[in-house]
Order: structure tokens, then sequence, then C-alpha cells
């Protein structure tokens, strides 16, 4: 069975290399899908109604919002912090709440929290360094919490 060899002397068999392809596949479909439906959803306004019905929300409110929506991510990363804590704490603080944002951004927006934060989650903490025990502990932690 042949193998193709990636960089740092990675070989990827021919299955995983077609997954990593349908995956991106998907990704880039899912995009173009988003595109299309936003661009059905504005179809027949023009750019100025729809500057100007943004114009129309008063920005004490699109702060709020602004705020909210921070301080929802940052406790978020609340989840990460404590499965880590659980587990040890060798990743570094900002680090994690890096991740751990990302993750739950790609949760909420993607869906299938499971599979979207899980697998960003399972990446990012491989190159840290942690065992696949510790990960699942952290991935089931965060799952659990939220």
């Amino acid at each position: 069975m042949s193998s193709i060899l990636l960089q740092e002397g990675v070989c990827l068999p021919p299955m995983k290399k077609l997954i990593s392809w349908a995956s991106t596949l998907f990704g880039f479909t899912m995009f173009f899908v988003a595109l299309w439906a936003i661009h059905r959803e504005l179809e027949g306004n023009t750019v100025a109604e729809v500057l100007a019905a943004a114009t129309m929300i008063p920005w004490q409110q699109l702060l709020l919002a602004l705020l909210l929506t921070m301080s929802c991510h940052v406790l978020l990363t609340g989840y990460d912090i404590l499965a880590l804590h659980a587990i040890s704490d060798r990743p570094k603080l900002l680090s994690v709440m890096m991740n751990s944002f990302i993750c739950h951004a790609m949760s909420i927006n993607v869906g299938c929290s499971a599979i979207t934060g899980g697998s960003l989650r399972c990446c990012y903490y491989l190159r840290k360094g942690l065992k696949g025990t510790e990960i699942v502990r952290i991935v089931t932690f965060c799952m659990i919490t939220f």
C-alpha cells in the first residue's frame, strides 16, 4: 500500500488523504452554500439600504451587544481552564484561552459542538503534548459542562 509523504516526515495513507480532501471540499462547499443563502436573503436590497438599516440601530445597543458577546466568550474559556486544572496546567493560560475562544466560536457558529469543538481541541492539545486520555477528559468535560 502506498503512502503519501507529508512535511516533517509523516506518511499519510491514501484513505486518510481522501478523507482530508473530502473534509476540505465539504468546508468549501458549506462556505459557498452560506454565501448563496446570504445572497438569497439580501436579494432585492442594495448595499445602501443594508447600511441605512444598520445605522438605525443605536450605538449603545451595538456596544452592549458587543460587550455581552465578548464577556460570553471570555466566560466560555473557563470550561477549558477548569478542565485543564483537573488534568494538568502545562499549557499557557493565554494560549488555552485563545484556543477555547476559537473552539467555542466554531461550535456556536457551525453547530455540532461535540465534533467541531472536540476536533479543534484535540488538534491543539496534541500539539501541546497532552496524552490522548487527557484530551478525552478535557473534551468530555467541556461537552458536559457546556
